[in-house]
Protein backbone atom coordinates (compact mmCIF):
# COMPACT_ATOMS: atom_id res chain seq x y z
CA UNK A 1 0.00 0.00 0.00
CA UNK A 2 2.19 2.91 0.93
CA UNK A 3 5.36 0.97 0.68
CA UNK A 4 7.40 2.13 3.43
CA UNK A 5 9.84 -0.71 3.13
CA UNK A 6 10.73 -1.12 -0.96
CA UNK A 7 12.99 0.26 -2.32
CA UNK A 8 12.62 1.57 -6.25
CA UNK A 9 16.95 1.51 -6.55
CA UNK A 10 16.35 -2.17 -5.45
CA UNK A 11 14.17 -3.93 -8.54
CA UNK A 12 16.14 -4.62 -11.24
CA UNK A 13 15.23 -3.04 -14.42
CA UNK A 14 14.28 -5.35 -17.24
CA UNK A 15 14.70 -4.51 -21.08
CA UNK A 16 12.75 -7.37 -23.16
CA UNK A 17 14.09 -7.68 -27.02
CA UNK A 18 11.57 -8.73 -28.67
CA UNK A 19 12.07 -11.28 -32.16
CA UNK A 20 9.01 -12.62 -34.19
CA UNK A 21 11.48 -15.79 -34.57
CA UNK A 22 14.20 -17.69 -32.33
CA UNK A 23 16.44 -18.25 -35.63
CA UNK A 24 16.55 -14.06 -36.18
CA UNK A 25 16.99 -13.64 -31.94
CA UNK A 26 19.91 -15.89 -32.83
CA UNK A 27 21.15 -14.26 -35.42
CA UNK A 28 20.98 -11.55 -32.95
CA UNK A 29 23.44 -13.19 -30.53
CA UNK A 30 25.83 -14.49 -33.14
CA UNK A 31 26.37 -10.53 -34.07
CA UNK A 32 26.09 -9.23 -30.90
CA UNK A 33 29.13 -11.53 -29.95
CA UNK A 34 31.02 -10.65 -32.67
CA UNK A 35 30.47 -7.04 -31.55
CA UNK A 36 31.54 -7.90 -27.58
CA UNK A 37 33.37 -11.42 -27.39
CA UNK A 38 33.43 -10.87 -23.05
CA UNK A 39 29.10 -11.32 -23.92
CA UNK A 40 27.98 -13.88 -21.14
CA UNK A 41 24.47 -15.90 -22.44
CA UNK A 42 22.64 -16.94 -20.14
CA UNK A 43 19.48 -19.48 -20.26
CA UNK A 44 17.56 -21.22 -18.28
CA UNK A 45 16.49 -24.47 -19.97
CA UNK A 46 19.47 -26.95 -21.20
CA UNK A 47 17.50 -27.74 -24.89
CA UNK A 48 17.55 -23.51 -25.51
CA UNK A 49 21.19 -23.65 -23.85
CA UNK A 50 22.20 -25.92 -26.47
CA UNK A 51 20.14 -24.30 -29.29
CA UNK A 52 22.16 -21.40 -28.95
CA UNK A 53 25.73 -23.32 -28.79
CA UNK A 54 24.62 -24.48 -31.93
CA UNK A 55 24.53 -20.91 -33.58
CA UNK A 56 27.31 -19.55 -32.38
CA UNK A 57 31.26 -20.33 -33.54
CA UNK A 58 32.52 -22.62 -30.97
CA UNK A 59 36.13 -22.37 -32.00
CA UNK A 60 35.75 -18.49 -31.98
CA UNK A 61 34.20 -18.28 -28.71
CA UNK A 62 34.96 -20.87 -25.80
CA UNK A 63 31.63 -23.06 -24.06
CA UNK A 64 32.06 -20.74 -21.04
CA UNK A 65 29.71 -18.15 -22.86
CA UNK A 66 26.77 -19.71 -22.54
CA UNK A 67 25.77 -20.65 -18.62
CA UNK A 68 22.39 -22.05 -17.37
CA UNK A 69 20.74 -19.45 -14.68
CA UNK A 70 20.72 -22.39 -11.91
CA UNK A 71 24.05 -23.01 -11.68
CA UNK A 72 25.57 -19.33 -12.42
CA UNK A 73 27.66 -17.40 -9.55
CA UNK A 74 28.32 -14.08 -9.68
CA UNK A 75 31.95 -14.23 -10.60
CA UNK A 76 31.57 -16.15 -13.81
CA UNK A 77 30.17 -12.79 -14.80
CA UNK A 78 31.94 -10.01 -13.56
CA UNK A 79 33.17 -7.95 -16.08
CA UNK A 80 30.96 -8.83 -18.81
CA UNK A 81 28.02 -7.97 -21.06
CA UNK A 82 25.21 -10.05 -19.62
CA UNK A 83 21.64 -11.39 -22.23
CA UNK A 84 19.41 -13.82 -20.47
CA UNK A 85 18.41 -15.72 -24.23
CA UNK A 86 15.17 -17.00 -23.12
CA UNK A 87 12.43 -15.90 -20.20
CA UNK A 88 11.74 -18.54 -17.30
CA UNK A 89 7.58 -18.92 -16.68
CA UNK A 90 7.97 -18.03 -13.29
CA UNK A 91 8.83 -14.33 -13.07
CA UNK A 92 10.14 -14.94 -9.17
CA UNK A 93 12.61 -17.42 -10.26
CA UNK A 94 14.09 -14.59 -12.98
CA UNK A 95 14.02 -11.89 -9.61
CA UNK A 96 16.18 -14.63 -7.15
CA UNK A 97 19.06 -14.75 -10.23
CA UNK A 98 19.00 -11.13 -10.49
CA UNK A 99 19.69 -10.30 -7.11
CA UNK A 100 22.27 -13.07 -7.21
CA UNK A 101 23.74 -11.19 -9.85
CA UNK A 102 23.81 -8.08 -8.82
CA UNK A 103 21.93 -6.90 -11.48
CA UNK A 104 20.49 -3.02 -12.01
CA UNK A 105 19.13 -4.08 -15.54
CA UNK A 106 19.32 -7.29 -17.18
CA UNK A 107 18.74 -7.65 -21.00
CA UNK A 108 16.21 -10.68 -22.07
CA UNK A 109 16.13 -12.12 -25.45
CA UNK A 110 12.45 -13.99 -25.98
CA UNK A 111 11.17 -14.63 -29.73
CA UNK A 112 7.22 -14.32 -30.14
CA UNK A 113 7.45 -18.59 -31.16
CA UNK A 114 8.86 -19.43 -27.65
CA UNK A 115 5.69 -21.75 -25.58
CA UNK A 116 5.77 -19.08 -22.85
CA UNK A 117 4.25 -16.23 -25.56
CA UNK A 118 3.00 -18.76 -27.61
CA UNK A 119 0.23 -19.98 -24.85
CA UNK A 120 -0.88 -16.49 -24.74
CA UNK A 121 -1.65 -15.91 -28.58
CA UNK A 122 1.57 -14.69 -29.76
CA UNK A 123 1.13 -15.99 -32.94
CA UNK A 124 -1.79 -13.09 -33.89
CA UNK A 125 0.70 -10.86 -33.04
CA UNK A 126 3.28 -12.09 -35.63
CA UNK A 127 0.57 -11.77 -38.62
CA UNK A 128 -0.25 -8.62 -37.24
CA UNK A 129 3.18 -7.32 -37.92
CA UNK A 130 3.99 -9.56 -40.55
CA UNK A 131 0.79 -7.27 -41.94
CA UNK A 132 2.16 -3.57 -40.92
CA UNK A 133 5.33 -4.74 -43.13
CA UNK A 134 8.10 -5.01 -39.95
CA UNK A 135 11.37 -7.41 -40.78
CA UNK A 136 11.92 -10.63 -39.15
CA UNK A 137 15.11 -9.62 -37.96
CA UNK A 138 13.63 -6.59 -36.95
CA UNK A 139 13.53 -6.20 -32.53
CA UNK A 140 10.49 -4.99 -30.49
CA UNK A 141 11.10 -3.34 -27.50
CA UNK A 142 8.68 -1.30 -25.69
CA UNK A 143 7.76 -1.45 -22.10
CA UNK A 144 4.06 -2.04 -23.05
CA UNK A 145 5.70 -5.87 -24.22
CA UNK A 146 7.98 -5.80 -21.44
CA UNK A 147 4.39 -5.27 -18.93
CA UNK A 148 2.76 -7.63 -20.89
CA UNK A 149 5.50 -10.96 -20.59
CA UNK A 150 5.79 -9.70 -16.81
CA UNK A 151 1.97 -10.14 -16.74
CA UNK A 152 2.05 -13.87 -18.58
CA UNK A 153 4.87 -14.52 -15.96
CA UNK A 154 2.55 -13.94 -13.00
CA UNK A 155 -0.59 -15.39 -14.14
CA UNK A 156 1.72 -18.80 -14.42
CA UNK A 157 3.19 -18.48 -10.99
CA UNK A 158 -0.24 -18.18 -9.70
CA UNK A 159 -1.58 -21.78 -11.01
CA UNK A 160 1.67 -23.18 -10.37
CA UNK A 161 2.10 -25.60 -6.78
CA UNK A 162 5.10 -27.75 -7.41
CA UNK A 163 7.73 -26.91 -10.19
CA UNK A 164 8.80 -29.70 -12.40
CA UNK A 165 12.25 -29.32 -13.12
CA UNK A 166 12.69 -30.09 -17.03
CA UNK A 167 15.08 -29.90 -20.04
CA UNK A 168 13.08 -27.00 -22.33
CA UNK A 169 10.66 -24.48 -22.32
CA UNK A 170 7.94 -26.15 -24.02
CA UNK A 171 8.21 -29.30 -21.88
CA UNK A 172 8.09 -26.83 -18.58
CA UNK A 173 5.01 -25.48 -19.87
CA UNK A 174 3.17 -28.53 -20.45
CA UNK A 175 4.21 -30.36 -17.15
CA UNK A 176 3.68 -27.33 -15.04
CA UNK A 177 1.09 -24.80 -16.59
CA UNK A 178 -2.22 -26.29 -17.82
Amino acid sequence: MFKLFHNEDDKVKIVDRVFMYRQSKWNYCRKFLSQAPKTIFIGWFDETIAELENHIDRHTYPASSVINARTIHRSQVQGSTILFIEHHPMKSKEEIVFKQLELKEAIVLTSLDEPLLTKFGSEKLIKIMQGLGMKEDEIIEHKMVGQSIANAQEKIERKIIVEQTVRSQEEWMKRNFR
